[in-house]
């Protein structure tokens, strides 16, 4: 009796585990469904600003060390990636060094951005770094563009609201920036305008 007591027990508990996992991957599945709609919302919303706040980043980057372990006086060869772009996984664009207090290492990590097209891409980054006298070292960035953002999601970047947060932050500590810019270009407008009208007399 005891037998048959205890694997009524454990069936009992196998059909409410399998009942809990498959109401958490459903909710799983709407965090996920609804997170995409939020951050392509938003995303979406900031496009036509997303140009002005982003830039070109770096996808390569070689340099030929000659100098000490301090200072790298070495020959620095870079290439841009075609589009700009906006982070959103971190305040700026670029590799971690694996070990940094040692002599050399891997160069690692990735971020996620939103191109100013409102693409979705990833940077993935890989290479190795020395500071030996001598050395040569470099990294790359193999950029995955994604086809909307469940695929993003589902590649692992699930802090939507910190990507949303750390896009609004970017946007608003944009704003005001310009300013200078415009009044310089202005008074340099009507110095040129002068001297055109000047002249056509």
């Amino acid at each position: 009796m005891s037998n048959v007591l205890n694997l009524e027990k454990l069936t009992e508990s196998v059909n409410k585990v399998v009942a809990e996992e498959a109401e958490s991957s459903l909710a799983r599945n709407d965090l996920a469904e609804v997170s995409a709609d939020l951050l392509g919302q938003v995303v979406g919303f900031a496009k036509p600003a997303l140009s002005a706040i982003g830039d070109r980043p770096i996808i390569s980057h070689n340099v030929s060390h000659h100098a000490d372990v301090n200072y790298c006086g070495g020959a620095t060869d870079e290439t841009r990636y075609a589009h700009r772009c906006v982070p959103l996984s971190c305040a700026a664009f670029g590799p971690e060094e694996d070990c940094p207090r040692a002599n050399e290492g891997r160069f690692e990590g990735r971020d996620l951005a939103a191109r100013a097209d409102g693409v979705l891409v990833c940077l993935e980054y890989s290479g190795s770094w020395s500071r030996w006298q001598g050395s040569s070292w470099g990294w790359q960035a193999e950029v995955t563009e994604y086809a909307g953002p469940s695929e993003a999601i589902a590649d692992g970047w699930t802090d939507v609201e910190g990507y949303i947060t750390s896009l609004a932050d970017k946007l608003s500590r944009a704003v005001g920036k310009r300013k200078d810019r415009i009044e310089a270009d202005r008074r340099r407008v009507e110095k040129l305008g002068a001297v055109v009208a000047l002249l056509s007399r």
